[in-house]
């Protein structure tokens, strides 16, 4: 009787991953998550701060003038202020 049948796969630990669609998908998934809390919990690291600390400070005043509703004070610093 002729036997065509293959004998059954043997589990090694060869260092070859095989890896359904599923978890290739939950590892992808997951690098994304890593990337976006990388730049949701770090944004200073991604973007630079250009302004001084003179120009903070005129903010935060300008900012306390315009809370009181002194109108005038905060337009005066507003125009001191850059973009």
């Amino acid at each position: 009787m002729n036997q065509s049948r293959k004998p059954p796969l043997k589990l090694t630990l060869n260092g070859v991953i095989k890896a359904s669609i599923t978890h290739v998908f939950v590892t992808r998934q997951l690098v994304y998550l890593t990337v976006i809390l990388l730049f949701t919990i770090h944004p200073p690291v991604f973007a630079g701060s250009s302004a001084t600390e003179a120009q903070r400070e005129q903010f935060k005043i300008a900012w306390a003038a315009a809370q009181r509703g002194d109108h005038d004070s905060f337009r005066q610093i507003k125009d001191d202020l850059k973009d």
